[in-house]
Parts: structure tokens; C-alpha cells; sequence
């Protein structure tokens, strides 16, 4: 029996993380049916495959499923207005001295409500440079005659299409007959891929104009994205189109191909409140331009705005702050908006999400409980520090890639400093840093498993003092072993000593179907890390360190505890009541450094 809490249902299927359970064929298949309309479904560990069979009944099918691990999945009932509204919570000791935490807000897009149909002015930007030639130029073709065909008799559409030089279909935009359908048809195909590529130009001629009274302006830019003649700098074009738009077209963006330059193109579409889309070689174009289509009408939720319901006028900071993504996008049918934040009280608050749908304001409202928080829910906070070390990095190369800042610079050395710190505290690979989440034959990396987390930590403590406890494990290490290929060159491989060699040699291991010859003296020691509740761990010789304890591994802890004692049964006590059990599934094997209670505590691993 699944309880609802906040209008939100969760199910987990328990899983073995162990590799060899990846032999295992699963398929994984579930149907809600629901007596309200069904909003958001989530999972945190899968993707899915949503078919919606009716408003209440929703088929899916799990994607990846064959992965070990255990399946988690969110699902909310739509409430008031056709919206599903929910959070999730992770409390965290770091924010605001202990009181607040990480949220993750789910959106399900409303419906929307009656209004006057707004008709549409499209204007098709077309990249006609010689980088596009073959297969991309066509794509885009057909793309542009799709939107223009699936336009309303009376709506207005331009085509502007560009490489060096600058052109257009129309002065102005034309109104939608068959005798301006037929005459755009024939303008897209004699249009040829050759030249260079000037997107600034190519968008100001798109934007700038007046659109037409009583219509929504739309720009839909189709390109590879790679500009190369007039401002080629990223920072450049965006601003000038940013300043330029001041007539707030929304620019859809359409991507084609594998050289396409994605942050260009997503920023492009955030910047005005639309969005990018992608379409791969081979792919079917229809499929894609149907899914921007169906945006162009509006969005059911315009310029949303995320804030704190308070009864009377409050003085002092925002108990929500942190925002990711800083600006709410525009929310379409269909859609999920997803924002993720810190909040820092614990008192129950009220969030609203606040926006417009025509000339009608629509407001949708949940809870943040933070008696409710748990530390099941560390992915919350990694995926903050994910987005929020995307959005630095993103600052990082379009300052580095306009020349506007070498690496000497203070602030690219505090842009960095700030990725590093962030990626160190969560575990979190980025090209500043080198981390090996390394795999044995037993678990997984335990980042993003909450349940799997506090698993191994019941198990670890089961019985107290380790009587029963669980079966010791291999040594997480991962040896880097240089290794040659029979009769060939030299290659750097990652073997996990604790998986069986297949070839049965001591010198020799059979990799994917190649056997290696192994020279054991190079053999080295790879560090690795763990995300555990919410924390960072690294290995160390042989301890697992916190990661804000790195730079004092080596010194004296405040308080250390041997396992098997009292004191050891009196620390178990104290992790359960703080809900941090799951720290214990790293202690199996080797010490364990953390800070807790504002102490350095160091946990002793079993012995014989």
C-alpha cells in the first residue's frame, strides 16, 4: 500500500547492486490508474517511457532496466487547476547553522484554461552555410515547410535564410494561403548550402522587426550552430540578440546534427523563455519539429515566477535562495518545470508559483516541511551541485572562449575554485577535477542511492557491534595496470582485482574479448570516492575521509571509536536518531573519518 504524502506517491523495487546480478534480463513495466488526473511521474535511478492511455491512467516502461540497482519512481495526482505540485527535502547540516536543506520542486504543467486563441507570426530562420551541406540543409528544409504547413489559413510566417549574406522570403510577414504556401515551397528548395555562417546578422534581421498587431511573435532558428563569419564571439551574439529582442519573440531553437553548438543554442532559447530542441543524423525530423509545433502556441504558464507565501510583510533574507535555474523557463503543455534550491528555516513554509496564462495570473502552491526531510534524499543535493557547476562552467567557457579571460585572471581562479570546492564536497567528476568512482564485486557507487545507502548501514549494524553484521567485502580499490594487447601497443587500462581474471593467467587478462599481457610492477593505487547521505567520501590508504576532513586526513580526531564497544553501540544509537545509519555501509572494510556533532570522529573498521 503506497501512502501519499503531499499528494505524492513513491514506489521502490529493492534490487542487488552486485555486478554479477547484471545477468539477470529484467523488464520493468508499471500502469497507474487513478481516480484524478495523473501530473508529474519521476524516477531518480531510470529513465521512463511515458505513454498517458487517458488524464488517469498512465502506462510505463522502464528504460535501462537490465541495470542492477534498486528502481525508485515519484508520481503526483494533479491537483486544483490540472497541476501536480510536490517537493522533495534533504536536510543538510551545512545550511543556515543546521536549520535548512536542499529542496527539489516538481511542477506538472497546468492546463490550459479558455482564452481566446492567440494567432501566431513564425519567422523560420534558416542556416544555408556550406558546413550544413547534405544531409543537415535538408533536414532543416523539411523542417521549415512542416511548421509552415501546420500554420493556420490567416497566420503569418517569413523565412529568413542566411551563410555570408543575409535573405529573405517576404519584406513582411506573409498571411498563410495556399498561394503563399506554394510559394514558399518553391523558395525552400531552391535554397543551396554554401558559405560561412552569420548567425548575429542572420537573428537581429529576425528579431528586430515589428510583428504584427494581435499575434505572438515566435523565431524558430534552425542551424549547426558554428559561427564563423561577422561576431563570432558567443557573448557578443547573445547579448546583442538579448537587447535586440525587444519585441520578446520567443527564439525556438533547432539544433541539427553532431557538430551543432548546444550552449549557444540553449542559451539562445532560455534567454527569451523558450526552448532548444536536437536533432541527431538519421534521426526522424518530423518527430522533433512536432514536439517544437506543439509549443508555439504559448505557454500555458508564462514568465513563473517561484516565491515564499508569508501572511504578513516580512523584513530580513528569503527563506528560499539558491535557485536552480535562476529564472524559471516558460512552462508548456505537457511539460515539467523542475527547480531545485536551498531552504533555510525549519518552519514549515508555503511556495508559490506564480505566472501568467494569457491576461489571467494563475497561482499554484505546495509545502516545504522540513520536519519531513530526509537523507534517503541525498540526490537532491547533488543535482543542485550538478546544475550549479554547470551553469559556473557554462560562465567559465564563454568568458574563456571570447578571450575575455585567460587563466591568470581572479576572477576565472574564483569561478574554478568555486567548481573544485563544489565538486570535491559531492563527488562530482568535472574536467577541474579526476575523481574514480570505482565498482568491486559486490556494490556499486552508492552516489544518488539513497536506499541502497541506508541498506548496507541497517546491515552493517544489524545486531548490534557487528554480531551477525554483513560478509566482509573485497577491497575497494581498483588497480591501474599498464597492459599491452598481445603483439600490439601500449594502453593504460582500470582492472578491479576483486573481478576474476576470464583468461585464467597470472600475467594475462581477457578484456572484452582481447587478451592483455600484465606488468605487474607497474601496478598502482587509484583513489576513489563515495557519495553517502549527502556526503563525500574519498579513500585514503586505508580510510574512508570525509570531504571536508581531507586536508586534515593525518591529524588527530576529537573522538575514536572501536568497533564492538559500548561506545560503538552509543555512536549507533546516536546515527540512527540522526538518520545517518547509512554512514556505517562504508565502515566494513576500513576506517571511517567524518565530522558529526561538530566533532572529527574516527570509526574503526571490524577486525578478524
Amino acid at each position: 500500500m503506497l501512502e501519499a504524502e503531499s499528494g505524492r506517491f513513491e514506489y521502490a523495487l529493492p534490487r542487488s547492486q552486485s555486478l554479477s546480478a547484471s545477468s539477470v534480463k529484467w523488464s520493468i513495466e508499471m500502469e497507474i490508474q487513478a481516480s484524478r488526473p495523473i501530473g508529474l511521474v519521476y524516477s531518480p535511478t531510470h529513465g521512463l517511457d511515458e505513454q498517458r492511455v487517458t488524464k488517469t491512467v498512465s502506462h510505463i516502461k522502464v528504460l535501462g532496466a537490465n541495470e542492477s540497482g534498486p528502481f525508485r519512481v515519484y508520481f503526483v495526482l494533479a491537483g486544483e487547476g490540472g497541476a501536480g505540485m510536490t517537493t522533495i527535502l534533504y536536510p543538510d547540516p551545512s545550511v543556515a547553522d543546521g536549520q535548512g536543506g536542499y529542496f527539489m520542486l516538481f511542477l506538472d504543467a497546468p492546463e490550459a484554461i479558455d482564452r481566446p486563441k492567440i494567432a501566431r507570426e513564425v519567422t523560420i530562420v534558416i542556416d544555408r552555410s556550406g558546413s550544413m551541406r547534405g544531409e543537415k540543409i535538408e533536414q532543416a528544409k523539411a523542417a521549415a515547410l512542416q511548421i509552415i504547413e501546420a500554420l493556420d489559413d490567416g497566420e503569418r510566417f517569413n523565412i529568413v535564410d542566411y551563410s555570408d549574406t543575409i535573405e529573405r522570403f517576404s519584406s513582411e510577414a506573409a498571411v498563410k494561403n495556399p498561394e503563399t504556401v506554394a510559394a514558399v515551397r518553391d523558395y525552400i528548395n531552391s535554397i543551396k548550402a554554401v558559405g560561412g555562417t552569420n548567425i548575429h546578422d542572420a537573428l537581429l534581421e529576425a528579431v528586430r522587426p515589428e510583428p504584427s498587431e494581435g499575434m505572438l511573435p515566435i523565431v524558430l532558428f534552425l542551424t549547426d550552430g558554428l559561427p564563423t563569419v561577422g561576431p563570432t564571439s558567443e557573448t557578443v551574439i547573445r547579448d546583442a540578440i538579448r537587447k535586440a529582442n525587444t519585441h520578446h519573440r520567443r527564439i525556438f531553437t533547432f539544433g541539427v546534427g553532431f557538430d551543432v553548438n548546444a550552449p549557444l543554442l540553449t542559451a539562445l532559447a532560455q534567454q527569451s523563455r523558450a526552448a532548444p530542441a536536437f536533432v541527431a543524423p538519421g534521426e526522424d525530423v518530423e518527430v522533433t519539429v512536432g514536439q517544437v509545433f506543439a509549443k508555439l502556441s504559448g505557454p500555458v504558464l508564462a514568465m513563473p515566477e517561484l516565491r515564499p507565501v508569508t501572511m504578513t510583510l516580512s523584513v530580513g533574507p528569503s527563506p528560499i535562495r539558491e535557485l536552480m535555474p535562476q529564472q524559471l523557463p516558460d512552462v508548456f503543455a505537457g511539460e515539467q518545470l523542475i527547480v531545485l534550491g536551498q531552504y533555510t528555516t525549519a518552519d514549515d513554509l508555503t511556495l508559490a508559483i506564480v505566472g501568467k496564462s494569457g491576461d489571467t495570473e494563475r497561482r499554484f502552491t505546495t509545502q516545504i516541511k522540513p520536519g519531513e526531510a530526509s537523507h534517503a534524499n541525498s540526490f537532491v543535493a547533488r543535482l543542485w551541485a550538478q546544475r550549479k557547476i554547470a551553469t559556473l562552467i557554462d560562465a567559465i567557457r564563454q568568458a574563456g572562449a571570447d578571450g575575455q579571460m585567460s587563466e591568470d585572471d581572479p576572477k576565472f581562479k574564483e569561478l574554478v575554485d568555486e567548481v573544485v570546492a563544489l565538486s570535491q564536497q559531492y563527488g562530482i567528476l568535472t574536467e577541474y577535477t579526476s575523481f574514480l568512482a570505482v565498482e568491486d564485486a559486490y556494490k556499486k557507487n552508492l552516489a544518488n542511492d539513497g536506499f541502497l545507502q541506508y541498506r548496507l548501514g541497517q546491515e552493517a549494524v544489524r545486531d548490534r557491534s557487528g554480531r551477525l553484521g554483513v560478509a566482509r567485502e573485497q577491497s575497494n580499490q581498483v588497480r591501474q595496470l599498464s597492459a599491452r594487447p598481445a603483439g600490439k601497443g601500449s594502453i593504460d587500462l582500470f582492472i578491479d582485482p576483486a573481478a576474476p581474471s576470464t583468461s585464467g593467467g597470472g600475467s594475462v587478462q581477457t578484456i572484452a574479448g582481447v587478451d592483455f599481457e600484465v606488468d605487474d610492477a607497474s601496478v598502482s593505487i587509484a583513489q576513489s570516492v563515495q557519495n553517502v547521505a549527502g556526503r563525500a567520501f574519498y579513500l585514503r590508504t586505508d580510510r574512508w575521509v570525509e570531504a571536508d576532513l581531507l586536508d586534515k586526513a593525518d591529524d588527530q580526531p576529537d573522538r575514536e571509536i572501536a568497533y564492538g564497544t559500548d561506545a560503538y553501540d552509543q555512536f549507533v544509537d546516536e546515527l540512527i536518531e540522526a538518520d545517518l545509519v547509512a554512514l556505517l555501509g562504508l565502515n566494513t572494510d576500513h576506517d571511517l573519518y567524518l565530522t558529526f556533532n561538530n566533532e572529527r570522529v574516527l570509526v574503526r573498521r571490524p577486525t578478524k
